[in-house]
């Protein structure tokens, strides 16, 4: 039984023996259109774009031809021996507008127009597009990127990061941080200028420090132009 290989010229869906297949009416040149029917493997389905390549088997007594495959015409195949890629066409152009890929040395490439998932061989991943990107390394640091900042959690724990602003907050607090640079932590504001603004009350344990002077155990010297009387020294803070 003689193979026929024909150029798509057009696609349908129709009811086939067992269920709904696709139809193609394919030229094989020199005559009329031979109508071949696709049958794949269970799940799968797609579609070829007219002008692509079809190969087929006739079907006894049918005047049928049973699609054994396709070739893509226009787009030049980049898969290399052992990997599997599957993509999608634009109907109208036939360009590529989706793809993925599964190459040999085990990593995975998801991509479109507008963005990119890559899966490597070592279990790291990065997500992209012409905005900003996520990535996971192997050794399990977390980076992130976009136009206006960024950031990198370490595989040791470490948190760096680039940021405009940042706010953290939870039902009793907040701690937040605005594009001057000025900290807010539960009312408490600490511009770049190293100022500390606290609304409230200032409780230390231990001492506080202003300007050298220490408020647990600096003591008042008497002064010399005081007016004429005894004058003495303070006594420590209590």
């Amino acid at each position: 039984m003689a193979g026929v290989i024909a150029i798509v010229r057009s696609v349908g869906r129709a009811m086939g023996i067992g269920g709904p297949t696709l139809e193609i009416q394919a030229d094989p040149g020199g005559g009329d259109d031979r109508t071949f029917t696709q049958y794949g493997p269970s799940g799968d389905d797609s579609s070829p774009l007219d002008g692509d390549s079809i190969g087929g088997l006739p079907v006894q007594g049918t005047g049928r031809v049973v699609a054994t495959g396709y070739a893509d015409t226009k787009n030049v195949g980049i898969a290399e021996q052992g990997e599997v890629r599957r993509y999608a066409r634009e109907a109208e152009t036939g360009e590529i507008v989706g793809s993925w890929h599964l190459k040999k040395d085990g990593s995975f490439v998801v991509e479109n127009r507008n963005g990119q998932f890559r899966l490597g061989a070592d279990g790291s991943f990065i997500v992209e597009n012409s905005a900003g990107s996520f990535e996971l390394t192997a050794a399990g640091a977390v980076k992130g990127q976009n136009g206006a900042g960024s950031f990198e959690l370490t595989a040791a724990g470490a948190l760096n990061a680039i940021i405009k602003t940042f706010r953290v907050a939870n039902d009793v607090g907040s701690l937040s941080m605005d594009e001057a640079g000025e900290v807010d932590m539960n009312g408490v504001t600490v511009p770049v200028s190293g100022d500390v603004n606290v609304p409230g009350t200032v409780t230390a344990d231990v001492d506080v420090v202003g300007g050298g002077k220490s408020l647990a155990t600096h003591v008042h010297v008497g002064s010399p132009t005081a007016p004429d009387g005894a004058v003495s020294d303070t006594g420590a803070p209590v």
